[in-house]
């Protein structure tokens, strides 16, 4: 993705601002500042893009401008930008395999390799919050086994098991993370299995440090419900970025003019 920075954008993110959001939601509020760049035409030349922890399914689009003064644009809304706070992000930790890390119950080998089995997990939908620190999705491949992490690090079948008393018939529950590429897909759907009364999958992964989520998926919907199974705080510590593209009038391409990011909590 490529770049041309010609504005500032000042932004941050807070607890939202509505009664009935202000335990779950955080809101993003930001202005752009266009400084002798020209934007002829905001209200329909400018789109924006809110993405959160470099999510698409549930990224925020198409925001008007609230209000212009002088060469400031200004986006501070209550209800329209505002996201679910989620849950922070579960870790596995399979950067080594002489030993089992906090959230692995057992690794074993057979004549495919190795196989890691994570602890069983359950909902979180009724736990009181806690500071979690978390790397929002992503991935760090590396290897304790070896010295060089590119060239020497396995690959490793790893195990999922969520406990749920019994299937969901509305819905598919999802991994999602930079592991699956932060998509839905067959890769990331998991199973239910009636003996175990649990949904389980299992995943290829290199030697390395994972974060991900179970995001449960609706019927005929494209964007997930990470509250669903993981709970809902306003407190989580997430990264956003906010995309500004224009189109001058006459093109018929948006330009990438500005690009934004910032946390919930680290300044």
């Amino acid at each position: 993705m490529i770049v041309d920075q010609k504005i500032d954008i000042n932004a941050n993110v807070k607890q939202a601002s509505l009664i009935a959001d202000r335990n779950y939601k955080q809101e993003v509020d930001f202005e752009l500042i266009t400084k002798n760049y020209s934007v002829s035409n905001p209200f329909t030349g400018l789109k924006i893009a809110v993405l959160q922890n470099e999510r698409q399914d549930n990224a925020i689009r198409d925001l008007k401008p609230k209000m212009m003064i002088g060469n400031k644009i200004n986006y501070d809304y209550d209800r329209e930008n505002v996201f679910n706070g989620g849950n922070e992000f579960r870790e596995a930790d399979i950067k080594s395999m002489r030993y089992n890390s906090g959230y692995v119950a057992s690794i074993d080998k057979d004549y495919e390799g190795y196989l890691a089995y994570l602890m069983p997990e359950e909902k979180r939908t009724f736990e009181v919050y806690k500071t979690i620190e978390d790397i929002n999705g992503k991935m760090k491949i590396k290897t304790e086994d070896g010295d060089n992490s590119d060239t020497e690090a396995d690959y490793i079948a790893v195990h999922f098991y969520l406990s749920y008393p019994v299937p969901l018939i509305d819905g598919d529950i999802h991994i999602y993370g930079a592991l699956t590429d932060r998509s839905f897909s067959d890769e990331s759907k998991m199973a239910y299995n009636f003996k175990e009364k649990a949904y389980v999958k299992t995943l290829i992964l290199k030697q390395g440090y994972y974060n991900y989520q179970y995001i449960f998926l609706p019927n005929g919907k494209s964007a997930g419900d990470e509250t669903f199974i993981e709970a809902n705080h306003w407190e989580t510590e997430n990264d956003y970025t906010i995309y500004v593209y224009y189109r001058q009038p006459g093109e018929n391409y948006d330009r990438l003019i500005g690009v934004k990011h910032i946390n919930s909590i680290k300044e």
